[in-house]
């Protein structure tokens, strides 16, 4: 099984401390990935990029959810079989709505 830790930061500067630190409490799992994306890329580029792991596990705050939904739909139109978890350790009050999408 291949995953992807992964998120779209607001800018390159800005980093995801989540998923580096999940990377690498986990690093010896076979097929653990991880990839930082900006809210600014192409999405369709971000989907083609993600579409063929089995589990794609995006790290959502309240300012990037919905370019994360936007992706996570294409990922599902480019690959049905994807796994896709959206982890919302800041999606604002309602994020836990928003942390599993088939």
């Amino acid at each position: 099984m291949t995953v992807l830790l992964t998120t779209l930061n607001a800018k390159y500067i800005h980093i995801n401390l989540a998923i580096r630190l999940l990377y690498e409490l986990n690093r010896d799992h076979k097929g653990l990935e991880w990839r930082e994306f900006t809210i600014k890329e192409n999405k369709d580029d971000i989907s083609r990029a993600c579409a063929g792991f089995d589990v794609v596990a995006f790290s959502c705050y309240i300012w990037n959810i919905s370019p994360t939904l936007d992706v996570a739909r294409r990922i599902k139109a480019l690959n049905p079989a994807v796994k896709i978890l959206r982890l919302a350790g800041c999606a604002g009050p309602s994020g836990s709505r928003f942390c599993y999408y088939g």
